[in-house]
This record gives structure tokens, C-alpha cells and sequence, in this order.
């Protein structure tokens, strides 16, 4: 006998796979006189966007807020040198890709 709680039903969904991305290293340091450098290194698991845009983002320090510095495109990893002097905050970031890659945000590292 049919459990009468039970019906049976179709439907059809659309799934969208995003695919996680991750920066799996960064680092900024003092770069002597010539300001601050930037570098490590972004991870995308399911392929490797194209095009692959890196935002080193600065946010100095007191009220303010992150601005982009520098776009670093094409590898997975990066390195720069930003004449930047002030003490402050560095980070990096991938927009992501719409129904593809995931955005992401590295780890904040302070600079004196």
C-alpha cells in the first residue's frame, strides 16, 4: 500500500558551481626606501580564471579606506614593489567571476 504522505513530484533546477579561490600566501614588508613590497600567491581550484586580475589594496592608518594600489594580471603568483611610505594596512583581492569564480580577499598585513 502507498503511504498517502508521500507524492511523487519532478522539477527541474538550475545549479550554478561557483569555484572556491583562496590567496594561500601574502606578504608586505618595508622595502627600504623605495616603499613596500607585495607579494604571494592565488590558488583557484577548477582552473585558473582568465583574465586573472590581483588588486593590492593599501588602507592607511586612522578612518579611511582600502584603495587599489596596484592591478597585477596574468600569474597566479605575484610580486610588486608600491612606492607607498606610510604605515597602514595591505591586502590583496580577486573580484571573481560571475557563475564562475568565487571573490576573495587575502589576509590583512600590517606595515610600520
Amino acid at each position: 500500500m502507498a503511504d498517502p504522505f508521500i507524492a511523487e513530484a519532478q522539477d527541474r533546477v538550475k545549479v550554478t558551481v561557483v569555484h572556491p579561490v583562496t590567496f594561500t600566501e601574502f606578504r608586505a614588508s618595508r622595502y627600504g626606501d623605495l616603499g613596500v613590497q607585495v607579494r604571494g600567491v592565488f590558488s583557484a581550484h577548477g582552473g585558473t580564471p582568465w583574465p586573472l586580475d590581483i588588486e593590492v589594496q593599501f588602507k592607511p592608518n586612522g578612518p579611511s579606506e582600502w584603495s587599489t594600489v596596484s592591478t597585477l594580471s596574468g600569474s597566479t603568483q605575484f610580486e610588486t614593489i608600491t612606492p607607498e611610505q606610510r604605515p597602514g594596512r595591505w591586502r590583496a583581492h580577486y573580484a571573481g567571476v560571475s557563475n564562475l569564480f568565487e571573490k576573495a580577499t587575502s589576509q590583512v598585513v600590517v606595515v610600520k
